[in-house]
């Protein structure tokens, strides 16, 4: 039988009553399903417009995964998932179009988390 864990992204009961709670259970299944999906080939020797896509998506990916289990951000975090957004709106129509799924669903989450972490 699985336990508790395996079948709630890793949380454990409390925290998982907190993230369900913060209404960030949407969240983390979103960012489960973004990280399960096989890199872009090609992208990660790439800078593209001065901006690494690998570094990119392990920052936001972070901050998403700070919300998911605290249910909240800090100030610090906020601003990368701010200034982080920005860059993926320049950058995504020049990536190749294989890899512009995947970072358009970065953006989206990224968006989510500010709206539900400005709302707590």
């Amino acid at each position: 039988m699985p336990c508790f864990k395996d079948r709630h992204f890793g949380l454990v009961p409390d925290q998982f009553a907190r993230l369900e709670a913060a209404k960030a259970l949407d969240v983390a299944r979103l960012l489960s399903q973004l990280v399960a999906e096989p890199y872009p080939r090609g992208l990660s020797r790439e800078e593209i417009n001065g901006v690494c896509p690998v570094m990119l998506e392990c920052t936001l990916a972070g901050c998403v995964s700070s919300f998911v289990h605290s249910a909240s951000l800090d100030d610090e975090r906020m601003g990368l998932l701010e200034r982080g957004g920005a860059e993926l709106r320049k950058v995504v129509p020049l990536l190749p179009t294989s890899a512009q799924p995947r970072f358009r669903s970065l953006l989206r989450i990224s968006e989510m988390v500010l709206e539900k972490a400005r709302d707590a």
